[in-house]
């Protein structure tokens, strides 16, 4: 096999690659799309610590937990057993 053809070979490979990967990243949804749907399917609340540990547990949950109260998508209050304990829930 020639050298141009093995190139051209590989060429495509890398197309195909990138292709590929832009489709995993058009079809992922965002943190802010996966804590909605959560708190959709749990009328009674949930903690950030719940929150966090079921998508998995970045600093960045809490982040996007501010901005979508700011936003007013969802809303927090404290738990009635532990004060210290916020509750988002979903508007």
């Amino acid at each position: 096999m020639s050298q141009y053809v093995h190139r051209k070979k590989n060429e495509f490979a890398n197309v195909r690659r990138i292709i590929r990967d832009w489709k995993r990243k058009q079809f992922r949804p965002s943190l802010q799309d996966r804590i909605t749907e959560l708190l959709r399917n749990s009328p009674e609340g949930l903690s950030g610590g719940e929150i966090k540990a079921a998508l998995g547990g970045t600093d960045s949950t809490y982040t996007v937990l501010a901005r979508m109260v700011a936003r007013g998508v969802i809303t927090k209050r404290r738990c009635e057993q532990n004060y210290k304990e916020k509750l988002y829930f979903l508007i």
